[in-house]
Formats: C-alpha cells, sequence, structure tokens
C-alpha cells in the first residue's frame, strides 16, 4: 500500500508542477527563445507530459533524482538530500525528544488531575484550535467580570 502511495503522491506532484504557469528557465535574466528550447530539449520538457512522467518515474525507481538546477546547479539532488539528512535527522529526534519529555509529564498530569487539563491543551492542538481555546477561556473570563460587576452593584 505504501508503494501505491508513494506512486500516486509522485504522479500529483508531478501534474501539479507541470500545471504551474511558466517555465524553469525563467529568471530576473530571461534567456532567449532559443536558450529555453535547447534547454527544453536538452532536460526532454519538449516532449509529451506522459513521456516525461514515464521517464519522471523511471528514474525515481532508479533512485535517480536528476541535478539540480536551481537550489545547487548542476549538483546532484540525491547528494543534497545526502547532504542535508543529517541536519533534518537532528532537528527530527531533537522534536521527538521534546514532546516526550514534555508531553508525556503534562499528559500523566492532565490524566491525573482532569481539572488541570489546560496545561496540555496547547501542547496537543494546532494552534488554530489554541486560538479557539484562548478564545473559549478569555469568554469565560468575561462572564466572570459580568456576574462580579453586577454583584457589586448590588
Amino acid at each position: 500500500m505504501a508503494i501505491v502511495t508513494v506512486l500516486v503522491v509522485a504522479c500529483v506532484t508531478f501534474f501539479l508542477m507541470n500545471a504551474i504557469p511558466g517555465n524553469p528557465w525563467l529568471s530576473e535574466k530571461t534567456p532567449t527563445q532559443a536558450t529555453i528550447d535547447a534547454l527544453n530539449a536538452k532536460y526532454g520538457l519538449d516532449q509529451p507530459l506522459i513521456v516525461q512522467l514515464g521517464k519522471y518515474l523511471g528514474n525515481l525507481l532508479h533512485g535517480d533524482f536528476g541535478t539540480s538546477i536551481k537550489m545547487q546547479k548542476n549538483r546532484a539532488v540525491l547528494d543534497i538530500i545526502k547532504d542535508m539528512f543529517p541536519v533534518s535527522a537532528k532537528i527530527g529526534v531533537f522534536a521527538l525528544l521534546w514532546a516526550i519529555a514534555v508531553g508525556l509529564p503534562l499528559g500523566c498530569l492532565a490524566a491525573y488531575k482532569l481539572s488541570l487539563i489546560h496545561i496540555s491543551e496547547p501542547t496537543r492542538r494546532t494552534p488554530i484550535s489554541y486560538a479557539v481555546f484562548c478564545l473559549k477561556k478569555k469568554k469565560k473570563k468575561t462572564n466572570e467580570t459580568k456576574k462580579r460587576s453586577k454583584k457589586e452593584k448590588r
């Protein structure tokens, strides 16, 4: 099932990238049409989409991600990924350790004392949910303030 998912994601991203207007050769200095045609022929961008997709998927199956034309010119994309992977892995491990170190104790505390569930709320909800949570808290405070002011007037 994972192979099918990867295949579908590769096809969807391929077609989405081809649906974007323009081409990869446009920048501050627009090359001549002859240069654009030569680059399209070199990279196979002048062929039909189905042929491009077949070559793209075939190269992916062989582990050939092509060469970078924007980030690090004329360098294999797989080499760039290999160089950058340790940094990404360190960040991922740090995030996992942080989630365990903070989330596990807060989750246990929230389970132990149900009245303290608001402590773990920011760590388990998305920022949008967190914003709604804060608004609910603020609304409760304003209602309590209104009740107090009514009592004081009496």
